[in-house]
């Protein structure tokens, strides 16, 4: 929470202390980019600050430096390099004189390698050596040619040793340094906005440094924390704007002065057809009277859900079963649709620098998280389904806001379970049958297919733990019921099924499709700030 900014009306916090999500940043090899446009004094340094500072035992140590085109050539910059690698004093901490203390402990099998065995085709600049008798003082070593898809390039050895690889250009150089599962840090070293702004719409990092070292975040200024296997969880950054609020539950309070509806003509067009939807599927129920009160939300989808014979979750099919009268329910997701437009403008949709330094700028951002799903299981609220999918599209509204934002993030993906479409539904394409009376669930969905909102796979509870097996590290937004076998394997591979209230307010509901990312860019040359640096700074951020 920042200080002196009051908490929105619609957040109440309740905590969880059994259930917090972990957030584990994982080891794993960090890259820099240095192209022909970089400073080669400034790239030299940061080079050798972020491999062989603390021994390169950091998280988010570079283990790579991939030099790009001419840089790649460039006598003065591999120069600079390895003459600081064969400078650093190497000794204990109590000598005020070392440059580089020892490790942690004696190496494992993995940096023992990276330290002594070679592959195929590399060699070494400065070769690395045990200084002392217990294998935790070695000097730095740095190896050349490391090949894209080799042993060095996909493993985090965790130590004092350094990588070079040589891209021919720099869209290869982001390949080569988004290979791996994880992404954590990297940084780029160019002087050239153009790059920064192609670097940045492309690198998969939570953290992004620009001309500057790829250590050292700090709260606020730099919120930690990494996208893929990096993050484990919901996915906000320690140190950020959202990490207290994912340990508790957030729940629907009134929210005084928010917009009541949308102004986006797209927007209002798929709540018409919605409002038709609900008001046609409600026809020939047993109850269409609305006999819900008309100041309570619809029901979530962690209310009590409806349950047949056997005891087992069945999803709503009647106007009774939505939890509120129809009007309600729309009127409902016309408030939805104001307030993801508030927190798009206010909050998602910008990038905002709270440091407000003048040598250094550290952006806090939001970009689309590329492959969303939604579980669609038994006891499903067709309105909370409504809703959902609609803050995913203004999530990806949020993040093409900003022009470098990245790539477009895929129409969710809306897994829904057989037993919720019902028998007399066509299971390739709910709802598809006009002659057929829709469900409420169908209804909705029929809707938000039609708009282009989503893809629907009907797939039974093997088919979706399949599903959540064969991608790790990923998120799904689950309403309903779900499969014991899809939480363990969710938590076997560090995927995380997120079953939390669907909520009316967009600063939290948007926040299960966006990812975060710190973007800290230095704008001096050795303390003198540049005025070009500015101005690339604006241009790699321009709306």
């Amino acid at each position: 929470m920042r200080p002196g900014v009051p908490a929105p009306a619609s957040r109440v916090y309740i905590p969880r202390p059994t259930s917090i999500p972990a957030i584990t940043p994982n080891n794993w090899p960090w890259a820099i980019i240095v192209t022909p446009a970089s400073d080669p004094d400034l790239a030299a340094r940061d080079v050798i600050s972020s491999a062989f500072g603390h021994a390169g035992q950091k998280c988010s140590a570079g283990s790579l430096v991939i030099l790009v085109g001419a840089a790649g050539k460039s006598e003065r910059l591999l120069g600079q390099i390895l003459d600081a690698a064969e400078t650093l004093r190497v000794g204990h901490g109590r000598d005020l004189s070392t440059d580089m203390g020892p490790l942690v402990e004696a190496p494992g099998d993995k940096l023992r390698r990276g330290l002594t065995a070679l592959e195929p085709g590399e060699k070494w600049l400065v070769t690395p050596r045990q200084l002392d008798d217990d294998g935790l003082i070695w000097s730095p070593g740095i190896r050349d040619n490391v090949k894209p898809g080799s042993w060095f390039h996909l493993t985090e050895c965790f130590g004092p040793v350094l990588g070079i690889m040589r891209a021919p250009d720099l869209e290869t150089a982001i390949e080569w340094q988004n290979a791996v599962d994880y992404g954590l840090t990297g940084g780029i070293h160019t002087l050239d906005s153009a790059e920064v702004a192609t670097w940045l719409s492309k690198v998969e990092v939570g953290n992004a440094y620009v001309n500057r070292h790829i250590t050292g975040a700090i709260v606020r200024r730099q919120p930690f924390g990494g996208w893929k296997g990096s993050s484990v969880g919901p996915g906000a950054k320690a140190g950020g704007p959202n990490y207290v609020a994912q340990m508790g539950t957030v729940h629907d309070a009134p929210a005084p002065n928010m917009p009541q509806a949308s102004t986006d003509r797209g927007t209002n067009a798929v709540l018409r057809d919605l409002a038709d939807a609900l008001r046609a599927s409600a026809i020939g129920a047993t109850d269409s009277s609305g006999t819900g009160s008309a100041d309570a939300p619809p029901a979530t989808p962690e209310s009590d859900a409806a349950t047949d014979a056997t005891g087992k979750a069945a999803s709503a099919t009647t106007a009774a079963d939505l939890g509120t009268d129809i009007d309600t329910a729309i009127a409902y997701l016309q408030g939805a649709a104001g307030s993801d437009a508030h927190w798009t403008a206010t909050e998602f949709g910008v990038a905002k620098d709270e440091s407000g330094l003048v040598g250094e700028a550290n952006v806090f951002r939001y970009r689309a998280y590329p492959t969303p799903v939604v579980r669609v299981g038994p006891g499903a609220h067709p309105v909370a389904l409504a809703r959902t999918v609609l803050a995913a599209a203004a999530a990806r509204h949020a993040a093409g806001r900003l022009s470098q934002s990245g790539g477009r993030a895929e129409d969710p993906v809306v897994s829904i379970a057989p037993s919720v479409i019902g028998d007399a539904e066509d299971g390739s394409h709910p709802g598809a049958s006009p002659s057929r009376a829709d469900s409420p669930v169908a209804a909705v969905l029929r809707v938000l297919s039609a708009h282009g909102l989503v893809r629907v796979v009907v797939e039974d509870d093997a088919d979706f733990t399949a599903r959540v097996s064969a991608a790790a590290s990923s998120r799904v937004r689950c309403l309903g019921a779900v499969p014991t076998a899809a939480l363990e394997a969710a938590a076997d591979n560090g995927s995380w099924l997120d079953r939390a209230p669907v909520v009316q307010s967009g600063r939290h509901e948007m926040l299960h499709y966006l990812r975060e990312q710190a973007v800290s860019w230095s704008l001096h040359r050795f303390g003198h700030v540049s005025e070009s640096a500015e101005r690339n700074l604006r241009a790699a951020f321009r709306k």
